[in-house]
């Protein structure tokens, strides 16, 4: 139990800068289940009443456009279609924050999925986010992740040279 709370101190040491809320954009298609059904959370909150609310972790979501935020939403909800979930269609509104948050002006078109996501989710940022969830998957119990699910993204994290 005390090696768990001395790799836990040396995981958050070694990510202090990289406490990771949303993952970054090119690891989409292979984050395991958990991960990608989280990321959905985590947008929705965002896009809902977390709109414009500090936190450490994701201000630099605020420093861009709620359209940026929506666009990573689609391909988060995109990929879940892919995989047999149903998120729910209200999602894909642009104008849609959630059931108890005001819905946003349109005062544009949304351009949707455009390719350039958060400036922030740079190569630092990609190998850090590639780090923090090989450690997590390394450490959970056997059956947290599936073999597949597993074996899919520490694949993926090797061809990017994280091991």
């Amino acid at each position: 139990m005390l090696l768990l709370w001395a790799l836990a101190f040396v995981c958050l040491l070694t990510f202090k800068d990289f406490i990771i809320r949303l993952w970054h954009y090119q690891m989409i298609p292979v984050l395991p289940r958990l991960q990608l059904l989280g990321q959905h959370r985590e947008c929705a909150a965002l896009r809902g009443n977390g709109w414009g609310r500090k936190h450490s972790t994701v201000n630099y979501v605020f420093r861009h456009s709620y359209e940026m935020l929506y666009n990573y939403h689609l391909k988060v909800m995109d990929e879940m279609k892919k995989r047999g979930y149903c998120p729910n269609p209200s999602w894909m509104e642009y104008t849609y924050r959630g059931q108890s948050a005001a819905p946003v002006s349109l005062a544009i078109t949304p351009r949707q999925n455009i390719d350039n996501m958060y400036t922030e989710h740079d190569e630092r940022y990609l190998t850090s986010c590639l780090k923090n969830l090989v450690l997590k998957i390394k450490n959970a119990p056997l059956n947290k992740y599936s073999y597949q699910e597993k074996n899919c993204f520490l694949s993926y994290a090797l061809l990017k040279g994280i091991q």
